[in-house]
C-alpha cells in the first residue's frame, strides 16, 4: 500500500507536468506546422488549458510562458528570432499570453472552489456521520449491511456491544448468530431464511445471549432488500434497535392488563371505550354479558346502549352523558336496563374522557357493573335503617354510640331529652361537654369494658343533667363494646333508661312496706288493748260471790272494748272498700248543722273524758251540702277524735263552719301538740304515723286521716292541715261544695228497733262454741226458739230434721263450709224459703257477692252487732214468713250498710 506524497512534492510534480505538456504541444505544433501554417496557436492553447488544469495557476503561467516563447521563436516571422517581424504577430503573441494568464487564473479559482467545496462536503459528511452515530447511540441502535453475493457484513460502530460481543469482534454471520440467545436462535434463523428466500423485508426480535450487564436484553432488527437492475436480491441494509425497555413496558402493560382483567372479573365489571365521533364502542365480553348477550356482538353503539335503558331512565342518562361532554368531567350514573333476555337489572357506569391536543373530547373509557344485588341489599338495608331509626326515635329508652374518646357518634331523641339538649347538639362532642357530672361514671364503665372486653349491663347510678339542674335523677344503663374489622374496640354503645319514677315508686313501696310493718305492729297492739280488759272482766265474772254492781261493771267493760274492736275493724273495712271503689254514698241534701250535731254526739264522750274546752261556731243561717250523712259525720268525728287524742287534758278544741264563695269550710282547731311542717305532706297517707313511739299512748292505726281524705274527695271536696310546729296546735280544714239555701231538712233519726212480736225458730251453726252459745242465749232472751250445731254437716242434718225459719250460718265451717250448706239447702224442697243469714269475719265485697250467689239472704260480719241482727229478725217478723223482701234487695241493703 503506497504512502501519499507531501503537498510540496505534489506541487513540483504538477509544475513539471505542466512544462512537459507545453513542450509536447510545441513539438507537435512544429511537426504539424507544414500543414497548418496559419494556425500558430492551434495546439498551444489546449496545452495552456491542460497545464492550468493539472498544475494550477503556476502551472498555467509556466505553460503560457513556454508556449509564448516557443511561438515567437518558432512560428512568428522572422523564424528563429526572439522578436516579431510585424505588429500583427506581436498582437497575436500578446493576446495568447493574456489568454494564458486568464486561463491560469480561471483554473486556479475553479480549483480553489473545488477544494473548498470538497472540504465543505467532507465537513458535512463528517457532521452527518457524527449526528447519525450520536442518534444511533442515543436510541441504542446500530446499522448493518449484508452483501448476499460476498456474504460480507458491515456493522456500525458500537453494534458489537449491542450484540454482547467484544468491541474488536469482526462483523460476520457466524458472530451474529453466536450473539443470539440459545432459546431464540432456531426460530430466528428460520424466519431469517424465510425473509431472504422470499426477498421480503427482514423484521426479527431476539434476546442477546451474553448481555454485558447480565440483564435480559432484547434486540429488534429491520432490514430493507436491495435489488440490481435485473431484479436480483444483492444485499440488505438495515438498522438494529435495543427494544429492552419496550419489552419491559410491554411486560408491565401485560401485567397491568392481567391485573385489570382480574379486577374487572372480581368486580364483575365490563370495560368499554366509546368513540365519540362514530359512537361505536370497543368492550370486553363481560360488558356484553351484563346486557344479556353470551357472545361479544360484532358492533356496539351508544344508541344500542340507550335502547337497553328503561324509558323512564333515558332522559336522566342522556343528561349525565351530555353534561360530561360539556364540562369535560367524568360521567357516572346508575340506571335500570332491560337485558336481551327481558330481565330488568340495575347497572352502574362510569366513564372518563380522552382529549386530543386541542382539548376536544375524542373518546370515553369506562366500566359498567351489574349492581342489582347491591341495590336490593341497599334497599333492604335502608328499610332496616328506617326501622331502626323509627325504633330509636320512638323507643322509651335512650340509645347512643360513642367513639373511644367518648364522643357522641349517634344519639336518639329519648336520650337527648334526658340530657336536655337537641340530638344534633351532641354529635362530635364528648360526654365531658354534655353531662360533666356523669363523666367519672362513664369513664369507669369504659375502663372496665376495655380491660375485660365484656359488656357492662344493668347498672344503676344517679346524678344531675342540664335538663333538670339540681334534681337527682336515676338511670339504668348497659354499655357494649363496638368492634372494628380487625377485632379491635372502636367505640361503645349505650342503652339508658330513666328509672327515676320507678325508683321513686320503689321508695314509696318501701315506705309503704315499712308503714305496713308498723301498722301490723300497731294493729296487734290495738287489738291486744281491748282484749286484755275483756279477758279480765270475763275472769271476774267467773267469781262465785260477785255482786250485781261488780257484774254490771264487767258487762260494761266488755261492751266498751268490743265496740272499740268493732270500730277498728270497721275502719279497716272502710279503707279497703274506698281504695277499691266499692263504697257507695247515699247522697241527700243535708244541712251542715245536722252533720256537725251527729259528729259531736259521737266524739263528745272522748272530749269530756279529757276535760277539753270544746266550742262550736255555726253560720247564723242554715247552709246545705249534698252528701252522705253517715260518711260526712264520720269525717268530722274522726277529725274531732284526732284533735282530742293529741290535745292534752284541759286543752281547747274549736269546731267552726263558714261559707267562702260557693264552698263550705269546716275547721277543727286544737291547742294540742302540733305537727312538724315536714310531716304535713304525708299526713293523709295510709298508715302514716306522726309519732311512732313505743308507748302508743294515743292509740290509732294511721288510717283515720286517710279515710277522711278519701271520703272528702268522694264528695268533691278537699282536706288539708296546717300547723305552726310542735306544741303550737293544729288546724284541719274540710272544703265541700255548697248548695243553694233551702228550707231546713231535718236529719233522719235512727229507727227504734221493735221487739220481736212473733217468736222464730232459729238454727245457729258455728264451729266457735262460745260464739254460738252466747248468741243462742241472747236470742233465747228475746223469746226465740234456738237450736245449735257446730259443723256444716250437723247443721244440714238438723235443718233437714227440723226445718228452721231462720238459719244463722257461719261461712268458715270445718268439713262442709257455709257456702256448700247454703247451696244444698236451696236445692232441697221445703228449705228453699228458709231465711239464711251469713256470719263471717270477712267483709269484702267479693265475699258478699259469693254469699249471695250461694243463696244467702243477709250477710253480717263478726263480731255480730246484736242490734243489726235484731233489725233483720224484726223485718222478718214484720213481713211474715211468706212475705219477705227478695234476697237481692236484702243483700244489697246489708252491703250498703
Amino acid at each position: 500500500m503506497s504512502m501519499p506524497l507531501p503537498a510540496r512534492s505534489l506541487q513540483v510534480l504538477r509544475l513539471m507536468s505542466a512544462v512537459l505538456i507545453a513542450v509536447i504541444a510545441v513539438i507537435l505544433q512544429q511537426w504539424l506546422w507544414l500543414y497548418i501554417p496559419s494556425l500558430t496557436w492551434l495546439l498551444l492553447y489546449p496545452a495552456v488549458f491542460f497545464s492550468a488544469w493539472i498544475g494550477g495557476f503556476w502551472g498555467g503561467i509556466t505553460s503560457t510562458v513556454i508556449a509564448a516563447m516557443s511561438g515567437l521563436y518558432f512560428f512568428a516571422p522572422p523564424y528563429g528570432a526572439w522578436h516579431a517581424q510585424d505588429l500583427q504577430h506581436s498582437y497575436s503573441i500578446l493576446i495568447f499570453t493574456v489568454m494564458g494568464i486568464l486561463i491560469s487564473i480561471t483554473h486556479e479559482k475553479l480549483k480553489r472552489s473545488q477544494i473548498a467545496l470538497q472540504k465543505s462536503n467532507d465537513s458535512k459528511v463528517k457532521t452527518n456521520h457524527e449526528r447519525l452515530m450520536l442518534t444511533l447511540d442515543s436510541i441504542h441502535a446500530g446499522l448493518w449491511e449484508w452483501d448476499l453475493q460476498t456474504n460480507q457484513i458491515f456493522w456500525s460502530e458500537g453494534l458489537q456491544l449491542m450484540y454482547g460481543l467484544h468491541p474488536t469482534t469482526p462483523p460476520s454471520y457466524d458472530n451474529w448468530l453466536a450473539s443470539v440467545h440459545g432459546d431464540d436462535r432456531v426460530p430466528v434463523v428460520a424466519r431469517l431464511n424465510e425473509f431472504v428466500s422470499s426477498g421480503c423485508e427482514i423484521n426479527l426480535e431476539w434476546r442477546v445471549a451474553n448481555p454485558p450487564d447480565n440483564q435480559e436484553r432484547w434486540i429488534m432488527s429491520n432490514g430493507q432488500p436491495i435489488f440490481d437492475d435485473r431484479g436480483n436480491l444483492i444485499l440488505y441494509r438495515g438498522i438494529v434497535l435495543d427494544i429492552t425497555q419496550r419489552k419491559r413496558q410491554e411486560q408491565i402493560l401485560k401485567e397491568h392488563k392481567q391485573r385489570l382483567d382480574f379486577a374487572l372479573s372480581t368486580l364483575e365489571a365490563g370495560a368499554w371505550e366509546l368513540n365519540l365521533q362514530y359512537h361505536t364502542a370497543h368492550r370486553t365480553l363481560l360488558h356484553d354479558q351484563i346486557f344479556g348477550y353470551q357472545e361479544l356482538l360484532p358492533e356496539w353503539t351508544f344508541e344500542q346502549f340507550i335502547e337497553h335503558v328503561l324509558p323512564e331512565d333515558r332522559d336522566r342518562v342522556n343528561q349525565y352523558f351530555n353534561s360530561a361532554l360539556q364540562t369535560l368531567n367524568d360521567c357516572s350514573f346508575e340506571c335500570r336496563i332491560r337485558r336481551a333476555d327481558g330481565n330488568i337489572r340495575w347497572i352502574y357506569a362510569k366513564g372518563r374522557l380522552k382529549q386530543d391536543l386541542q382539548g376536544h373530547p375524542v373518546s370515553m373509557t369506562g366500566i359498567v357493573q351489574d349492581i342489582t344485588e347491591r341495590k336490593l341489599a341497599a334497599e333492604s338495608l335502608a328499610r332496616t335503617h328506617a326501622l331502626l331509626d323509627s325504633l330509636m326515635a320512638q323507643a322509651p329508652v335512650g340509645f347512643a354510640y360513642f367513639d373511644r374518646e367518648l364522643r357522641y357518634v349517634l344519639i336518639n331523641d329519648s336520650l337527648a331529652a334526658i340530657n336536655g339538649l337537641p340530638a344534633e347538639a351532641h354529635i362530635g362532642k364528648r360526654v365531658h361537654d354534655i353531662v360533666p357530672a356523669l363523666v367519672s361514671t362513664a369513664e369507669s364503665v369504659v375502663d372496665r369494658i376495655l380491660a375485660t372486653g365484656e359488656p357492662v349491663k344493668n347498672y344503676e347510678f344517679s346524678g344531675e343533667t342540664p335538663a333538670m339542674p339540681g334534681v337527682t335523677r336515676y338511670w339504668n344503663e348497659s354499655w357494649y363494646p363496638l368492634y372494628g374489622g380487625a377485632g379491635e374496640i372502636t367505640g361503645f354503645g349505650a342503652m339508658v333508661e330513666d328509672i327515676t319514677e320507678r325508683k321513686c315508686a320503689e321508695n314509696k313501696l318501701k315506705e309503704i312496706d315499712r308503714r305496713k310493718d308498723e301498722f301490723l305492729a300497731m294493729l296487734a297492739h290495738e287489738l291486744r288493748n281491748p282484749l286484755a280488759p275483756i279477758s279480765n272482766a270475763a275472769r271476774l265474772m267467773k267469781c262465785p260471790k260477785l255482786d250485781e254492781a261488780r257484774l254490771a261493771w264487767c258487762r260494761d267493760v266488755i261492751d266498751r272494748q268490743v265496740e272499740q274492736l268493732v270500730r277498728l275493724v270497721d275502719d279497716l273495712l272502710d279503707v279497703s272498700r274506698i281504695s277499691r271503689g266499692k263504697i257507695e254514698l247515699k247522697k241527700d241534701r243535708l244541712e251542715v248543722s245536722a252533720v256537725i250535731q251527729r259528729a259531736v254526739e259521737t266524739s263528745q264522750p272522748l272530749m269530756e273524758a279529757r276535760r277539753h274546752a270544746f266550742s262550736v261556731q255555726l253560720p247564723p243561717e242554715p247552709v246545705y251540702i249534698e252528701g252522705d250523712l253517715v260518711r260526712l259525720s264520720q269525717v268530722v268525728s274522726n277529725l274531732l277524735n284526732n284533735a282530742a287524742k293529741y290535745t292534752g287534758a284541759g286543752g281547747q278544741i274549736m269546731l267552726s263552719v263558714e261559707t267562702v264563695d260557693n264552698d263550705i269550710l269546716i275547721r277543727v282547731r286544737d291547742s294540742g301538740r302540733g305537727i312538724d311542717p315536714s310531716a304535713l305532706p304525708n299526713l293523709f297517707q295510709l298508715f302514716y304515723q306522726v309519732d311512732s313511739t313505743i308507748d302508743r299512748a294515743e292509740g290509732g292505726l294511721g288510717i283515720g286521716l286517710a279515710l277522711v281524705k278519701s271520703l272528702v274527695t268522694m264528695h268533691g271536696g278537699e282536706v288539708w292541715a296546717t300547723s305552726a310546729g310542735r306544741h303550737q296546735g293544729s288546724e284541719f280544714v274540710v272544703r265541700l261544695p255548697a248548695l243553694p239555701p233551702a228550707s231546713k231538712i231535718p236529719a233522719p233519726l235512727p229507727k227504734e228497733l221493735a221487739p220481736a212480736q212473733n217468736p222464730l225458730r232459729i238454727l245457729v251453726v258455728d264451729d266457735n262454741r262460745d260464739a254460738a252459745q252466747t248468741l243462742s242465749l241472747l236470742l233465747t232472751g228475746e223469746g226465740h226458739t234456738v237450736q245449735l250445731a257446730y259443723d256444716g254437716l250437723t247443721g244440714l242434718q238438723a235443718a233437714l230434721t227440723a226445718p228452721p225459719q231462720v238459719m244463722l250460718l257461719d261461712i268458715g265451717l270445718p268439713g262442709m263450709d257455709g257456702y256448700t250448706v247454703a247451696r244444698t239447702l236451696r236445692r232441697h224442697p221445703g228449705l228453699d224459703m228458709t231465711h239464711l243469714v251469713a256470719l263471717s269475719g270477712y267483709g269484702r265485697e267479693v265475699d258478699r257477692e259469693r254469699a249471695q250467689a250461694a243463696g244467702f239472704n243477709n250477710y253480717l260480719t263478726k263480731p255480730v252487732n246484736f242490734d243489726e241482727l235484731q233489725a233483720v229478725l224484726s223485718e222478718l217478723s214484720f213481713y211474715g214468713q211468706d212475705d219477705r223482701p227478695n234476697q237481692a234487695a236484702a243483700m244489697a241493703g246489708q252491703s250498703a250498710s
